[in-house]
């Protein structure tokens, strides 16, 4: 797991995080971009997918990949969108889950 964080908006955290997903889905690594910006989401846009699913429709029964849409640039890269602001998510507990 990466993280790319940064306090400042429009220094390149989105257009980094969708290339190095998209660089390892090239190498043969397959590779997901998970957008966890609740103030200003963006990834589902300069990704070029839907809104929808977003990372709140991930269940304890359900996988990453199930939520993930495919890049339109490579197969091998998955993009999940951001909750909407208002929809209640404990980022904590969907992060560790992640990681198994």
């Amino acid at each position: 797991m990466i993280a790319i964080a940064g306090a400042k908006g429009g220094c390149g955290k989105t257009i980094t995080t969708l290339g190095l997903t998209e660089g390892f889905a090239r190498s043969g690594t397959p590779a997901i971009a998970i957008d966890a910006d609740r103030q200003l989401p963006n990834v589902h846009v300069t990704g070029g997918v839907d809104r929808e699913p977003t990372l709140a429709a991930l269940t304890s029964e359900s996988d990453i990949r199930s939520v993930a849409q495919v890049s339109p640039r490579t197969s091998r890269a998955g993009i999940v969108p951001a909750p909407e602001p208002s929809d209640k998510l404990d980022f904590e507990s969907v992060l560790g889950r992640l990681e198994t």
